[in-house]
């Protein structure tokens, strides 16, 4: 008859138990790669900076030498309408070339308007002679001008100072208008 051996016992346990790990395996062990999916986010990130007139002539009318004028006396002003979509930092430059003399000089100022947002920087008239925007010397009216419309509007007035020896006849200014993409977070979080 058979005779058990322990040794033999104990090996056809082993055998099994590592028959069975190795079936447990197998699964595991068949698989070569893994499967993966993959698709597309496709996005548009609007970020324009624009600015647009909406009124873009001031008439002081006639000023006498020695004299001065300016937009809240005459009820004009500039009107900056911000057109992008981020919040913006309007300034202002006046080639004032045609005002010849010495003492004569146009100033700008922000004045607050029913549709705007932001914060005027120029609380009073400063000289905005600054040689054009490609100048470092531009006068910055305002910060954070919101870009809803609603809130996207700014008043740029203007003063004229006329030195009494200013030659006479009609003097036509130019101002230009830049508009600078503002993203600090003082400015989106409000």
């Amino acid at each position: 008859m058979f005779r058990i051996n322990t040794v033999s016992v104990i090996l056809t346990i082993a055998i099994l138990i590592l028959a069975l790990l190795l079936l447990w395996k197998v699964p595991q062990l068949l698989i070569v790669g893994k499967a993966t999916g993959g698709g597309t986010v496709s996005a548009t990130i609007s970020s324009e900076n624009s600015i647009s007139l909406t009124d873009d002539a001031v008439d002081l009318g006639t000023i006498i030498t020695g004299q001065q004028n300016d937009s809240e006396n005459r009820n004009d002003w500039f009107k900056v309408e911000n057109n992008g979509s981020v919040r913006v930092d309007i300034n202002m430059d006046i080639d004032a070339g045609e005002l010849t003399a010495a003492g004569s000089e146009a100033k700008c100022l922000c004045t607050p308007g029913t549709n705007q947002s932001g914060q005027c920087v120029t609380t009073s008239y400063t000289s905005c002679e600054t040689g054009g925007l490609d100048n470092d010397g531009q006068v910055l009216l305002i910060v954070c001008l919101k870009d809803d419309d609603s809130v996207d509007e700014v008043n740029a007035s203007v003063q004229l100072i006329i030195d009494l020896m200013e030659a006479a006849g009609a003097k036509n200014l130019t101002a230009t208008f830049g508009a600078i993409t503002n993203q600090s977070v003082e400015c989106t979080s409000s």
